[in-house]
């Protein structure tokens, strides 16, 4: 992965604090559109989630040393009972008031991004293709044997380009929401894996329902993710079954 610059980090830095300007976020959108401005945004977003997770264990160890310092107050509340209680008073405030900054923290909707991004980026891996006969010296190179190609190399850009001047079927189709996804445009392939879901070819149907739950997953459309996740859970045959009953106990 390439060494971004200043310009980029320093988006990346703020889509994370929530301080894009309009003409920030658009430029970070476009952005997007880079492999390795993808990968730095995946690794901050796992980053983030990390110092969530450091945070959450600072706060239980807080509230475990807050509620042994009250009992340990009540035990002299005779000796000193004001000035007892005015401590214990503080404590308290100063754990609940830890409690109010920290949970709003962790609760916004950008720390709920995160952790779907965080698990998008765990559970996603690319539409297999054929077994490469890269190198075979007998192999015809086609259109479709290029497109393959620049897709196994997560050449996304091109390998779309190159797919879209080939005749269309479903797996052709199914390699082209691959690279949308990886462009996130996301919508876009989610429209071709809905026409996908009424294919003919069960191992389309179901790996078109796998990806739609990892788009929607991105999104951060719990609800759409969920309740594909229930239908995929109830047909233990289904090729993500188990993947799908993980994702929805991570979820």
């Amino acid at each position: 992965m390439q060494e971004l610059n200043e310009e980029s980090l320093l988006l990346i830095h703020k889509y994370f604090r929530n301080e894009l300007s309009a003409r920030e976020a658009e430029k970070f959108e476009e952005e997007l559109a880079d492999e390795n401005f993808r990968a730095e945004v995946k690794l901050q977003a796992i980053v983030f989630q990390e110092v969530l997770d450091s945070r959450r264990d600072d706060l239980t160890q807080l509230m475990h040393e807050a509620k042994a310092e009250l009992e340990h107050k009540s035990t002299s509340l005779h000796q000193e009972h004001n000035k007892t209680k005015s401590k214990s008073w503080v404590v308290l405030t100063l754990v609940v008031m830890t409690l109010a900054a920290v949970g709003i923290f962790i609760m916004s909707p950008k720390s709920e991004k995160q952790d779907y991004s965080r698990l998008y980026a765990q559970y996603y891996k690319p539409y297999d293709t054929p077994e490469s006969q890269r190198g075979n010296n007998e192999i015809k190179e086609t259109p479709l044997t290029r497109a393959l190609f620049l897709y196994e190399d997560q050449n996304y850009k091109e390998a779309l380009s190159t797919l879209e001047g080939i005749e269309q079927n479903d797996d052709i189709q199914m390699y082209k929401t691959q690279c949308l996804m990886n462009l996130d445009l996301h919508q876009k392939a989610e429209a071709i894996l809905l026409e996908l879901l009424e294919s003919k070819n069960k191992r389309i149907r179901e790996n078109a329902q796998w990806y739609l739950t990892l788009s929607y997953l991105q999104r951060s459309d719990a609800g759409s993710c969920k309740k594909l996740l229930t239908q995929i859970t109830t047909n233990p045959s289904h090729l993500y079954y188990n993947l799908s009953k993980r994702l929805t106990d991570d979820l």
